[in-house]
């Protein structure tokens, strides 16, 4: 049926359940996952106090470190639950998503997307919301 799930994931509360769920699912039915973690890109415009802190090299920085460090704490998880898993970072405009039909599953070869913190954000110093 699924070979490979979409498990989105921002490092959330939500997310970890959503993300401990998909991949008991994937075991289940035999599925790999690949795990995304989606950052925005920086703006020399913007009022959010990630963005105004850093230069635009240290904000892709930190971005990449902290996507990696969400991404790597599904890979542990999914590894130890003998499920197959691949990591993707992706660089993209938030919530456009949404208005771009290939911005999907298929996108990413997956069957299944999983609703694991959809609509989060990572890149957040202090708090991760909606």
């Amino acid at each position: 049926m699924f070979k490979n799930i979409l498990v989105p994931t921002d490092g959330s509360d939500l997310a970890a359940k959503a993300v401990e769920q998909g991949i008991l699912f994937a075991k289940e039915i035999g599925a790999k996952i690949t795990a995304v973690a989606v950052t925005e890109p920086f703006h020399l415009l913007t009022v959010e106090q990630i963005q105004l802190e850093y230069t635009p090299i240290e904000y892709q920085k930190y971005s990449k470190a902290q996507a990696n460090k969400v991404l790597g704490v599904v890979s542990d998880a999914a590894k130890s639950a003998g499920v197959v898993c691949e990591t993707l970072h992706v660089e993209h405009e938030l919530g456009t998503h949404r208005r771009r039909p290939g911005f999907r599953a298929g996108l990413f070869g997956a069957s299944l997307r999983h609703p694991a913190g959809a609509g989060r954000r990572i890149g957040r110093r202090n708090q991760i919301r909606l």
